[in-house]
């Protein structure tokens, strides 16, 4: 996801500034590699109602055509191929401008575009975030795995799994008349080593996989996993799992959040990942889908993905693959004044990370001009794919056909689509 390459602002202001004679010293690739690069950019596979785009045209009756984006390092541009061949950060090179020098065109709403100027060049705005773990985190090359887990399953995560479980127990135990035969009778409070335990046999349950429970504490010596049984006895896993709780039943009944019964679990988890490690310049935002084919009112079904069936989750990640914050979609989510959707999920999870010179990479179900213009207005760059339909989108760029290797590029103040 990473666009580094050396003197890439000069290489930028090179191509906006060529004239069609100069392109024609490029080489380009055959036509059978942009087929291939373009078959890879296909639209987004997510399915939503038309009032989560709001950003969308839909008095453009042409078929939304996946276009590519491509942002220069060290710019507030980013750069639209409106054919199926990306701007590849190794090798797709151009041959032929067939823009003229001052045509001014409109999008559809009556937005002006016009040719890039002989002497635009890009803006820098400087990367000044800190990177890397925090170093109040003491953690150095020789702490174990379970130091660095412990930094996000941290004591304040534990301490409200424990409290929030006994808690229920007791709710349990006084609003139900047991039978003398009910496993319940055996109950008593969970501490934080115990719970422990509880969520390290979670973990290796999905590692050693078994068709029941009661096969984790099997004495066949074919099938025996004893490392459980010397953990935790089995009656006991299965009473914890049956109280195991994360919020207060008896205060948190708000209807309207689907989500309350892990509303402040996940508030925890998702603030230990701050707090532990400060990402790099480069961001993406992308969905994810958890599986789950159970019964639940918010399960998407998505046929582009691996699981199809799950729980999706909107994710801001590093280029490592660090999970910076993310968004459980349970259903319609409140949008902010005047932005759709999707764009509102990019800024909720960019809160706090703006005006620090970041790079945001998404695809077309995110991307669009009204988007790119407030995040240059936050001093944040974005790349990504953009649907040829979305508001404010250069005809030109939209509309002209074009053959392999050709371009055309429109500016807007410190826009520019190619």
């Amino acid at each position: 996801m990473s666009c580094k390459r050396p003197s890439i602002a000069q290489e930028l202001e090179d191509i906006v500034n060529s004239s069609p004679s100069d392109d024609e010293n490029f080489e380009s690739e055959s036509e059978s590699e942009s087929s291939n690069s373009g078959s890879s950019d296909t639209d987004s596979d997510i399915y939503t109602d038309n009032d989560e785009n709001s950003d969308i045209d839909d008095s453009n009756e042409m078929e939304p055509r996946s276009t590519s984006v491509r942002i220069y390092e060290d710019s507030d541009v980013y750069i639209v191929s409106n054919h199926n061949t990306s701007i590849e950060s190794e090798g797709t090179t151009i041959i032929t401008d067939v823009s003229q020098e001052s045509q001014v065109t409109f999008s559809q709403e009556g937005t002006e575009w016009c040719s890039v100027s002989s002497n635009y060049k890009p803006m820098d705005i400087p990367f000044t975030a800190n990177t890397g773990i925090l170093g109040s985190i003491n953690l150095t090359s020789e702490s174990q795995p379970i130091d660095f887990f412990e930094q996000f399953l941290n004591e304040d995560v534990v301490n409200c799994i424990v409290e929030e479980t006994n808690k229920y127990a007791e709710q349990f135990m006084s609003s139900h008349s047991l039978s003398k035969r009910s496993r319940a009778n055996s109950w008593c409070p969970v501490n934080n080593d115990e719970m422990k335990k509880f969520i390290g046999l979670i973990f290796s349950m999905g590692l050693v996989k078994k068709p029941k429970i009661e096969d984790y504490w099997t004495t066949d010596p074919l099938f025996a996993t004893p490392g459980f049984r010397a953990v935790l006895s089995r009656d006991r896993f299965k009473l914890l799992l049956q109280f195991l709780h994360f919020s207060d039943n008896e205060q948190h009944n708000d209807k309207n959040d689907r989500l309350i019964k892990i509303r402040h679990i996940l508030d925890l988890l998702l603030n230990s990942f701050s707090q532990t490690y400060l990402p790099n310049k480069e961001l993406s935002v992308d969905e994810a889908l958890v599986l789950w084919r159970g019964r639940l009112a918010f399960r998407q079904y998505i046929p582009g993905k691996r699981h199809r069936y799950g729980v999706k989750l909107y994710m801001l990640c590093e280029q490592s693959g660090y999970c910076l914050n993310n968004i459980v979609y349970w259903g319609k989510m409140d949008k902010m004044p005047g932005f759709g959707h999707a764009e509102t999920v990019v800024l909720q999870l960019m809160e706090g990370r703006f005006n620090k010179g970041h790079h945001i990479y998404t695809d077309n179900y995110y991307t669009s001009v009204h988007l790119a213009r407030e995040l240059l207005d936050q001093k944040t760059h974005l790349c990504g794919t953009v649907r040829t339909n979305r508001k404010e989108m250069p005809s030109l760029v939209c509309e002209t056909a074009l053959k392999s290797g050709e371009m055309i590029r429109q500016q807007r103040e410190d826009i520019v689509e190619v």
